[in-house]
């Protein structure tokens, strides 16, 4: 009896209450997202949390991550407790189907990720854990597989091949995708054909990109032009485009198509005036144009705004018949980069050129002449380009050839006659030297194994 009570701070003896033992409901949540969690983090099957570069995942958003993973172990219950009768006792009825599948997505909306964290959990992964990310949770499903398929880029036909399987078989797949490039990667594999089923595979796939807007082919052997044939399946409008295809009808049908297309790189053309041509106005948006002499006569003498352009001369290539053709873009034309010019051609076209579009800002690759009588022609049409920043030149035929020292002494000597140069480059072979002016200062920057035609310096003029 005495242990039962104690005295109350009066004397009186009062009832000792006694304290009710912690419910399992104190620690069963704690101790099962604990070993939820360290399941999720250790299973070598199953998806695993990404790892976040910027921050740590909060104890909320685990939570969260591990409701929606195991929320398909538990069924939701069609019955329910209720009140029935005026004694208030408890009895189990069974619930419509309806009502429990409402309270259901009511409670996976409360647990599920709002959008803007899905978006910054997306942004910060790596690329190579989106398809774990992609099993993580259904909210953040749809924002990793946007960012896993918006590029396609591999270098290995065979993933490309499962890619565009996935893209056919999964149609929500396909408006995700904007930029796509079909290549072999020359460092691993041999250059062969690639196999005719491949092709077939492409060209459902590229029917399923309504949203495509950048395209790169490279086909080893040229002629798998009917990829891009069957135009009104074609649902994107791109713009850019680097087609390695010889110049056919379906490839002519394929730009006519493009009324968006701002930038275009090909390596055939057609062969002269009476072979098969563009439509007039087509290509309307075209603003940087990359290939050979024969495509770059049709669409100069067309209606595309050129900005910049870029053109590979062969042994056969009339460049001075070409060059005064560039007056119909004259007023639009900032780079131009010619490629593999003749030296005995150089100072005629740099003439021709200087006094028909003396805005542009970028002009090469010019051979530049050594010192002699002729140089003084070479100095007065640079006077003429009086918003020229960028000169490219080649001195590989200068014996010996310019380096260092000699090469700063160039670089001032041409400045003198055009003010407004800030950036000379030399190349000599495959080695490129970038001279570029810093305050009264010329730094430079040496690269080698360099491909002039790879090099962007005139897209960035």
């Amino acid at each position: 009896m005495e242990e039962s009570r104690r005295k109350s701070p009066n004397g009186r003896l009062v009832e000792r209450q006694e304290e009710a033992p912690p419910t399992k409901a104190v620690w069963a949540f704690p101790l099962f997202l604990f070993r939820a969690t360290q399941l999720l983090r250790r299973s070598s099957e199953g998806p695993t949390l990404p790892f976040f570069p910027s921050y740590h995942l909060s104890d909320s958003v685990t939570a969260v991550l591990i409701s929606n993973r195991y929320s398909h172990l538990e069924s939701p219950r069609t019955d329910e407790l209720v009140d029935c009768g005026a004694k208030g006792d408890l009895k189990r009825v069974k619930q419509p189907p309806d009502l429990v599948n409402s309270r259901s997505s009511c409670a996976m909306s409360r647990n599920a990720l709002a959008p803007e964290i899905c978006t910054r959990l997306v942004h910060w992964t790596r690329r190579h854990d989106l398809p774990t990310l992609c099993r993580t949770s259904k909210s953040l499903q749809r924002e990793a597989e946007i960012k896993l398929y918006e590029t396609i880029m591999c270098g290995n036909i065979h993933a490309t091949y499962r890619a565009c399987e996935s893209i056919v078989g999964q149609g929500r797949l396909g408006s995700y995708v904007r930029f796509f490039y079909i290549y072999q990667d020359q460092r691993r594999n041999q250059r062969e054909p690639f196999p005719y089923r491949f092709w077939q595979m492409v060209q459902i796939a590229l029917s399923k990109m309504r949203s495509l807007e950048s395209l790169l082919i490279n086909d080893p052997v040229y002629y798998n032009t009917w990829v891009l044939g069957d135009t009104p399946r074609i649902p994107f409008q791109l713009r850019e485009a680097r087609l390695r295809f010889a110049w056919d009808l379906h490839l002519v049908k394929f730009l006519e198509s493009q009324n968006e297309l701002r930038s275009l790189f090909i390596i055939d053309g057609p062969e002269d005036e009476n072979a098969l041509q563009l439509e007039a106005g087509s290509l309307p948006q075209l603003r940087i144009l990359d290939g050979p002499l024969s495509t770059a006569t049709a669409l100069v003498s067309g209606l595309c705004p050129l900005t910049h352009v870029q053109i590979a001369l062969d042994k056969d290539s009339r460049l001075l018949a070409f060059v005064p053709r560039l007056y119909a873009v004259a007023s639009s034309l900032r780079a131009l980069n010619i490629l593999n010019m003749p030296e005995e051609v150089t100072l005629e076209a740099l003439e021709v050129v200087s006094s028909m579009c003396p805005n542009l800002h970028h002009f090469g690759i010019l051979p530049l002449p050594v010192p002699s009588s002729r140089c003084h022609r070479f100095h007065r049409a640079l006077m003429v380009m009086y918003k020229l920043r960028t000169l490219e030149l080649d001195i590989a035929r200068w014996s010996p050839q310019p380096t260092g020292a000699l090469q700063r002494a160039l670089t001032t000597e041409l400045r003198v006659y055009r003010p407004s140069l800030e950036c000379v480059c030399f190349w000599i072979g495959a080695n490129r030297t970038l001279w570029v002016l810093d305050g009264d200062r010329w730094d430079f920057q040496s690269e080698t194994g360099q491909h002039p035609q790879l090099d962007a310096l005139w897209r960035n003029a």
